[in-house]
């Protein structure tokens, strides 16, 4: 496929119908092409190459990331409409993968430094690596083989967990109410944290994944100890 990263507004209506149509559209001529034989043999896989962008968005990718997520439906779809001629279509959503073509993001710096891309990268992929090519055999083979002849319209993510992972938790968290201070371990992230509720004598904190916050105590302090990021994983 292609991306082109053009901010939405600058991007013309050319540039962005030309990724779908390599992206979304070229997939589905493929399988029309592929079905009727597969149907006929009574049995076929088809593996579609997903994204990440199948389920994030990212600046300047709006036509990448509408393509991609199109892909994990017209998967999905495929899988719901010929499955019962025991066709299998799923799709593999790679991750960051090193390869020439990321090489540049990848290089020292002069300072000896990481890239920043890749510094964010690493940062963010709870693997602490980028992927390598040979980090998609693996899926590739299972999806083709016999063995996941029960497996259908998934998209098998190969990203060293960055889908399940936001970052560390930049602090600490300490509720006092009066004599009493609770230590509560939030798990904060970016901009979110994950569904912790403490019930406690004197009040509850509810967190929801939408950062909703319902408090009934008369004071909760809220206090950053230190700049050093807390481990939730000790």
């Amino acid at each position: 496929g292609i991306i082109k990263r053009i901010p939405m507004c600058e991007m013309s209506t050319e540039d962005f119908r030309q990724v779908v149509d390599i992206d979304l559209v070229g997939p589905f001529i493929m399988a029309k092409a592929v079905l009727p034989g597969m149907i006929h043999q009574g049995h076929g896989k088809i593996i579609n190459i997903c994204s990440m962008m199948s389920e994030l968005g990212r600046e300047t990718v709006s036509a990448y990331a509408a393509a991609k997520g199109g892909l994990k439906m017209l998967t999905r779809n495929i899988c719901a409409e010929f499955g019962s001629a025991n066709i299998q279509c799923n799709g593999i959503g790679p991750g960051y993968i090193a390869t020439p073509q990321t090489a540049p993001l990848r290089q020292r710096q002069a300072d000896g430094s990481r890239h920043p891309f890749d510094q964010f990268i690493v940062s963010k992929t709870p693997a602490g690596r980028w992927g390598t090519t040979a980090d998609l055999e693996g899926p590739a083979i299972f999806l083709a083989s016999a063995a996941s002849d029960f497996v259908n319209g998934h998209i098998l993510y190969v990203d060293g967990g960055i889908l399940a992972y936001i970052g560390k938790q930049p602090w600490s968290v300490c509720c006092r109410f009066g004599r009493s201070r609770y230590f509560l371990g939030f798990l904060f992230f970016d901009f979110m944290p994950e569904l912790i509720c403490c019930r406690m004598p004197f009040f509850r904190i509810g967190f929801t994944f939408r950062a909703e916050v319902f408090c009934r105590f008369r004071r909760l302090e809220i206090r950053r100890f230190g700049t050093a990021p807390f481990d939730h994983r000790r």
